[in-house]
């Protein structure tokens, strides 16, 4: 049996609508130490994982270590009615294809999310970046929006004197160019230089994990290289992949 119960509400709310952005099914993966989920959208072209520590939730009880598939979805609609104050309580009990979701802020509501197969085993991602580097949260956000006005992807380009992003669009380009020094990075390692092409769409669903975390971990290679954004705090992170684009 699963029984587990959070008080961060909104950083549970802000994982679940996160992950539905991009993936219509995912792996719930509860083990004694922690929580998983994993998932990749339709065409595998994005991955998102994450995992939060025990510590994270004010009760976690789990027997055993259990995995079961989820419609995000469905989740997504029931993220959406957790309100502020709620505590969000997860329940899985033995031989019942449902996952129990209650929510409390003084007023008791309770849902029923059916459990569904998943037919692929995602493996993890395990590859060593010649690129990585931290940047504030917003001022990533907005790069992002800023590139967006111009076109569909977006460029990275890094050298030893900064980070360039550029998009291409029918009416104009956008370029933006973040040097080495800038208070806004941090903790940079650059190997090599590096340039490679990402939709800039799926950027602008992963950057609702935004409010997550102040910051983002960056990383990246060339052309044949995901894109690794991460997402980290206290109890945990949400990290997701993109497959780069063609030049």
């Amino acid at each position: 049996m699963i029984d587990v119960s959070v008080a961060d509400s909104r950083t549970l709310k802000n994982i679940f609508e996160s992950i539905a952005e991009i993936v219509d099914e995912a792996a719930f993966i509860f083990d004694n130490d922690c929580f998983r989920i994993d998932g990749a959208d339709p065409s595998i072209i994005s991955k998102v994982e994450v995992y939060l520590k025990n510590s994270f939730f004010m009760e976690y009880n789990v027997d055993t270590s259990f995995e079961f598939g989820v419609d995000m979805v469905s989740l997504d609609k029931i993220a959406k009615r957790i309100q502020g104050p709620d505590t969000v309580r997860l329940i899985s009990r033995d031989r019942e294809n449902l996952l129990e979701i209650v929510l409390n802020g003084g007023i008791e509501r309770k849902f029923d999310a059916s459990l569904i197969e998943l037919n692929n085993n995602l493996p993890r991602i395990d590859i060593t970046f010649p690129v990585a580097m931290e940047l504030d949260t917003e001022v990533f956000r907005n790069c992002i929006k800023d590139l967006a006005v111009a076109g569909g992807s977006v460029t990275f380009d890094v050298s030893d004197d900064a980070l360039v992003m550029s998009s291409i669009g029918e009416l104009g380009n956008a370029v933006i160019t973040i040097s080495k020094d800038n208070e806004s990075l941090r903790d940079v390692t650059i190997d090599r230089p590096c340039s490679a092409r990402y939709n800039l769409s799926y950027l602008v669903s992963f950057l609702k994990a935004g409010q997550i975390s102040d910051t983002i971990r960056l990383s990246m290679g060339e052309k044949d290289y995901p894109l690794k954004l991460e997402f980290s705090f206290e109890h945990g992170n949400m990290i997701f992949y993109l497959a780069p684009m063609e030049y």
